[in-house]
């Protein structure tokens, strides 16, 4: 499972905030009772935006 989504991350006692998009990638594995769980991941950012 892939996708792409966007962030931000803000930290008011320094009056700071970032923003930007990364991708991710799941590895999934589908449990006897049908359940998914995650057995991997995987990402990294793609744009940061340091207003």
């Amino acid at each position: 499972m892939t996708g792409v989504y966007d962030w931000v991350v803000s930290d008011p006692r320094k009056n700071k905030t970032l923003k930007g998009s990364a991708v991710f990638e799941y590895q999934v594995r589908q449990q006897a009772d049908g359940k998914l769980v995650v057995i991997g991941e995987n990402g990294k950012v793609l744009e940061r935006i340091t207003p």
